[in-house]
């Protein structure tokens, strides 16, 4: 939850305010974006990294030496990776009337602040989303090392679920030597993977196959330490239009790949989302201010962000679902 923060600056947090009852929970759930692209502070808008490559990390070398003959020499391979943040930022209004219409039920000021943070925090999971289930641009299914459209969809409860991740695993190996760490899938096929033949078969003695016992099982399943469920959901229809609820992440793929678990740029993985820290440590920057001609209080936050694939052979992109 934002902290309520006096125009341009930043105050202490209201622990001592209501919460309103709401149709769906102001907290983001199901939230998996920044633990697949985490977020690594910059100092500024727009620059370059520089990338050590797995290209030269993994290239052999030719060590053999006479004695007194030269050394074996080379030097770093780097590549030079552009970023530039992106303001994202939007605004709730807060009325006198509004504070006192509700102020039996719930702190209009806190409730406001809060749904900024949720409005931007949704909008960067889309973006991360669509970043890691491109099937067009980052892992591109005319290429065979980056995407695998799978013989069986995971719907079908004889499909080859954990032989078509084993594959996935391997092609990650074989493309930046690395053992893939994490594993990406809609909530949309927990079904799928409860309901499946050869899943279940290991679970002997077990009839129905409980979320509580496939969840502390599927690492071990599949082989893979973080197994990340994207169940978050937003309203596609607009203001004003009949609600349309829609699965940020897409039922159609899996992803499964390399994430980098620390927050030191020089551990490899297939990316990072880059944030400009210029407005504080936690990269956001909440102001409030007044406008007198409409007697309203709008409370306003915003954040500079590049969701950024590094490079995508770092992750291998399987169709699932067709």
């Amino acid at each position: 939850m934002p902290k309520q923060v006096a125009s341009g600056g930043r105050g202490a947090e209201r622990l001592d305010l209501g919460r309103p009852f709401e149709e769906y929970p102001l907290a983001v759930l199901g939230m998996i974006g920044k633990m697949i692209l985490p977020i690594f502070p910059v100092s500024k808008k727009a620059a370059a990294v520089s990338v050590i490559t797995r290209e030269g990390l993994l290239r052999r070398r030719d060590v053999r030496r006479a004695d007194g003959s030269n050394f074996s020499r080379d030097t770093f391979d780097v590549d030079e990776l552009t970023y530039n943040c992106v303001g994202y930022g939007h605004e709730q209004f807060v009325t006198k009337a509004m504070r006192e219409v509700y102020r039996n039920d719930f702190d209009a000021d806190t409730y406001a602040q809060g749904m900024v943070q949720r409005i931007l925090d949704t909008e960067l999971e889309i973006r991360i989303a669509a970043e890691i289930f491109d099937g067009t641009t980052n892992w591109p299914s005319g290429t065979a090392a980056l995407y695998t459209d799978v013989s069986t969809d995971w719907d079908n409860t004889a499909s080859t679920i954990i032989a078509d991740v084993e594959g996935a695993k391997e092609k990650v190996r074989d493309n930046c030597g690395m053992e893939a760490n994490t594993l990406v899938v809609s909530s949309a096929h927990l079904k799928s993977l409860k309901t499946n033949v050869i899943i279940k078969a290991m679970f002997p003695g077990i009839d129905v196959l409980t979320d509580v016992a496939l969840f502390s099982n599927l690492s071990a399943i599949f082989g893979i330490p973080n197994i990340l469920i994207g169940s978050g959901v937003y309203n596609a229809g607009g203001e004003g239009a009949t609600l349309s609820m829609t699965k940020i992440w897409s039922d159609d793929y899996c992803w499964v790949g390399v994430v980098p678990q620390s927050g030191d740029l020089v551990e490899p993985g297939v990316g990072r989302t880059m944030q400009w820290d210029a407005f504080g440590a936690d990269g956001y920057e909440w102001n409030m201010y007044t406008e007198p001609q409409t007697k309203t209080d709008v409370w306003q936050g915003e954040h500079y962000v590049d969701e950024k694939v590094f490079d995508a052979y770092f992750g291998h992109l399987l169709l699932i679902d067709t």
